[in-house]
C-alpha cells in the first residue's frame, strides 16, 4: 500500500524535526559539559523541543544562574520531571489491582445474596408444605428442614465475612502500598525531606493561597559551603552524613507549616508560608549559626572534620509573578552571599524583580 504524499511529507518534516532537536541537544550537552548519557541526552532532547515548559524553566534558571550544571543537577532533573512515568505504570497497576478486588467483592456479596434468596424460597416452601401442623412427624420434619437450612445460611455468612476479611487485608496493603509510593515520589531518599517534585508541588499550593489571602510567602535557598572540595577530600560517604547534618538542621529550625526540601546535589530550599521577608531572614540567620555550631567528628577515630557552613539567599513571594522567578531571585541573593565571602545570609532585592523569565535560543556552538 502506497503512502499518501501528504503523510510522506509531514512523516519526512516529523523526521527533520527530530533530527533538528537530536542536534540541539547535542549542542547544549557539548557548550554546557554535560556527560553523554541516555539520561541525560533525554533530558536535553526535551529541553531543545520545548515540549516541557516547567523542564525548560529549570534549566533556564540552572544556566542563568552562571554556575556549573553537575551530574547531581541532571540526576535531579530526570527525578522530578521523568520519574513520574514509572510512578504512572505503578499507579496503574495498583488501580487495576484494586479494580479486580471490587469486581471480586461484588461476585462474593452477589453469590452469598442469591444463596440466602434461595434458602428464603425453600423456606417458604417448607411452610406452607406442612398441612397438619399438629401432626408430630410433620412437626419434626419441618424443624429438621429448616435447621438444615439455617445451617447453609450460617455457611454462606461465614463464608461472605472470610472473603469480606480476606479482601479487606488485600485492600489494606493496597493502601499502604499507595501511600508508600506517593511518599517516595516526593522525597529525597537520603535526607528524608521533599524533593524537588515535592518542593514544586507545595510551593504551587502556597502561591495560590498567599495570592488569594494576601498573607506573606517567603523561601530560602541555601547551598553548602565548599561541598564539593570537602567531598573529594573526606569521600562521599562523609558528604552524606554533611547533607543529612543539614537536613537535620533545616527541620529543628523551621515551623510545622514550613517545607524543607534539597533541591539538588549541595542545595536546600524552604517554603515558609505566612512569613514575612525580614522574619524569613532571622529564621535564614538562625539556621546558619545552627550549621555553624556543628562539627563533624568520626565517632569511630575521633577525627574532627571541622563546621559545615553555608551561604543563603532569601526571597519574598511578589503576588503574580512567575515562580521561576521568585526562586531566581533567591538564587541570585545566594550568589551574592557566595560573592561576599560565604557562611552569610543574603536577602533578595524586589525592585530588581523580573516579572518575566526570558527564553534562552538553542542557537549555540560548541566550545
Amino acid at each position: 500500500m502506497t503512502a499518501h504524499p501528504d503523510q510522506s511529507n509531514r512523516d519526512q518534516a516529523s523526521e527533520d524535526q527530530s533530527q533538528t532537536y537530536a542536534s540541539d541537544a547535542l549542542r547544549l550537552m557539548c557548550k554546557y559539559h554535560i556527560e553523554p548519557t541516555p539520561q541525560n541526552y533525554q533530558i536535553w532532547y526535551t529541553y531543545a523541543s520545548g515540549r516541557d515548559p516547567d523542564l525548560m524553566a529549570a534549566l533556564d534558571m540552572m544556566i542563568n544562574s552562571g554556575r556549573a550544571i553537575t551530574e547531581e543537577h541532571c540526576a535531579e532533573i530526570t527525578e522530578q520531571f521523568f520519574f513520574n512515568e514509572q510512578t504512572s505504570k505503578q499507579v496503574h497497576q495498583a488501580s487495576t489491582r484494586l479494580q479486580a478486588l471490587a469486581n471480586s467483592l461484588l461476585s462474593h456479596v452477589e453469590q452469598a445474596g442469591a444463596e440466602n434468596s434461595a434458602a428464603g424460597e425453600r423456606v417458604a416452601t417448607l411452610s406452607s408444605s406442612m398441612t397438619d401442623p399438629g401432626r408430630s412427624d410433620d412437626v419434626q420434619h419441618l424443624a429438621a428442614s429448616l435447621m438444615k437450612e439455617a445451617k447453609l445460611i450460617e455457611n454462606v455468612v461465614n463464608n461472605l465475612q472470610q472473603n469480606l476479611g480476606a479482601h479487606n487485608n488485600k485492600l489494606t496493603e493496597l493502601r499502604s502500598t499507595l501511600v508508600k509510593m506517593r511518599r517516595e515520589a516526593t522525597t529525597d531518599p537520603l535526607t528524608g525531606l521533599a524533593n524537588r517534585r515535592g518542593f514544586s508541588k507545595f510551593l504551587n499550593r502556597a502561591a495560590e493561597i498567599a495570592q488569594d489571602s494576601a498573607k506573606p510567602l517567603s523561601l530560602i535557598l541555601l547551598d553548602i559551603d565548599h561541598f564539593k572540595m570537602f567531598n573529594d577530600t573526606h569521600g562521599h560517604r562523609l558528604g552524606d552524613e554533611v547533607l543529612k547534618t543539614v537536613a537535620s538542621r533545616l527541620r529543628l529550625n523551621l515551623k510545622g507549616q514550613d517545607l524543607p526540601a534539597r533541591y539538588g546535589g549541595e542545595e536546600f530550599i524552604a517554603i515558609l508560608p505566612g512569613t514575612s521577608l525580614d522574619d524569613a531572614v532571622t529564621v535564614a540567620e538562625t539556621i546558619r549559626r545552627a550549621l555553624g555550631d556543628s562539627n563533624l567528628v568520626n565517632k569511630v577515630t575521633g577525627d574532627r572534620y571541622g563546621r559545615v557552613t553555608a551561604s543563603f539567599g532569601v526571597s519574598r513571594y511578589l503576588p503574580g509573578e512567575p515562580l521561576e522567578d521568585f526562586i531566581q531571585r533567591a538564587d541570585k541573593a545566594l550568589y551574592e552571599a557566595k560573592k561576599r565571602g560565604r557562611n552569610r545570609v543574603h536577602r533578595a532585592d524586589d525592585n530588581n524583580a523580573a516579572h518575566a523569565s526570558p527564553r534562552l535560543s538553542h542557537d549555540i556552538a560548541c566550545d
